[in-house]
């Protein structure tokens, strides 16, 4: 079985694909401090994306962060079955997106000192990449009908 598929080896697709992965996972961050912002009166500003500082156990704020961030890695693992679509490529993608989203981490902030932020992020990683991969796998392991062949193939006889 071919690693990448009857595809082959497609940078542009998989560069594509991690632009995408990752807009969708700020898009989904924005959205759901939004929510937040109408719900709570939260202060809505940079910080709640990329200030490792802003992720952490003993304030309110910080739980609001850790919240999105959990809900953001569901909305991650969604976005994996629809750009994605493949079971053994989760990991990868969602490895990829964390990663990314440590470098700007970094960029912004500094290197991550709090344990909080680590383990928020690494357990938001391995969620989006096993809900990921198991949102695909029901999808590959679903039952072909051969209805559906027929309608597409525009086959008239019937068996």
């Amino acid at each position: 079985m071919p690693l990448y598929g009857q595809g082959g080896w497609d940078p542009k697709l998989i560069i594509g694909q991690i632009v995408v992965i990752q807009c969708i996972h700020y898009l989904a961050q924005g959205v759901v401090f939004g929510l937040f912002h109408l719900l709570f009166a939260s202060r809505l500003h940079l910080d709640l994306f990329f200030a490792w500082e802003t992720t952490t156990v003993l304030d309110t704020p910080g739980w609001m962060v850790i919240c999105n961030s959990i809900i953001v890695a569901l909305f991650g693992a969604v976005s994996l079955l629809v750009i994605v679509e493949r079971a053994r490529k989760c990991v990868d993608f969602a490895f990829t997106v964390y990663f990314l989203h440590w470098m700007l981490t970094m960029a912004y902030s500094g290197f991550p000192l709090s344990w909080d932020w680590w383990v928020v992020n690494t357990t938001c990683m391995i969620t989006m990449a096993v809900a990921g991969e198991q949102l695909c796998m029901r999808t590959e392991l679903s039952d072909i009908s051969l209805e559906t062949i027929r309608s597409q193939w525009g086959a008239t006889t019937s068996v």
